[in-house]
């Protein structure tokens, strides 16, 4: 099937220079000529331009967005507020009336996208308690004395909770160029 030729679209400045030309008197063919357009053109542009205001296009018929800018605002606040929070909960807080997948769309456009949050290791109280005592020991040592240690476990840890899986809103983080994807991927 071959594919339907687009009709070009002039700027409200262009179509206002081929109107000012051919009301004035030139043929649509020296109009056409000068501007690069064919003459049909210039007679509908001439034509159109009777109803429309400083030569813009009127509005294209459609659907209207779902989401309006106070909604995508409103959305953007809830999430970095909460960013635990359900989709269901979000629209409710942002009194969005859209539906939870569009409100994923949305978001996900600007690169906030819902994962998986790391679980929080969980510990007993007898690596709590060895935690705290490293802690004692070596806490009132100066900076320049941890410059040669190396941590493997650099994360929040909780007594109580880390094993429920939570989904969490999250901006995409791009991989450092500098650095090999195998450190952030676990391989």
């Amino acid at each position: 099937m071959p594919r339907p030729v687009l009709k070009p679209n002039y700027s409200p400045h262009k179509r206002t220079q081929i109107i000012t030309e051919y009301n004035l008197g030139q043929s649509a063919k020296v109009v056409a000529l000068k501007y690069g357009c064919p003459p049909a053109s210039v007679y509908k542009i001439a034509k159109r331009a009777q109803g429309q205001i400083s030569c813009r296009s009127r509005r294209k018929s459609g659907r209207p967005p779902a989401l309006s800018e106070a909604d995508k605002i409103a959305i953007r606040r809830c999430a970095s507020l909460d960013p635990f929070i359900q989709t269901r909960a979000l629209k409710d807080q942002a009194g969005v009336a859209a539906c939870g997948e569009t409100i994923r769309q949305f978001l996900a456009k600007e690169g906030i996208h819902h994962k998986w949050a790391m679980r929080r290791p969980f510990i007993t109280q007898e690596h709590a308690d060895a935690r705290l005592e490293f802690a004692r020991r070596w806490g009132d040592k100066p900076a320049e004395f941890w410059d040669d240690w190396i941590f493997s476990d650099e994360t929040s840890v909780d007594l109580a909770s880390g094993q429920r899986k939570q989904k969490v809103w999250c901006p995409t983080v791009s991989f450092l160029p500098f650095l090999p994807t195998s450190i952030f991927l676990g391989n």
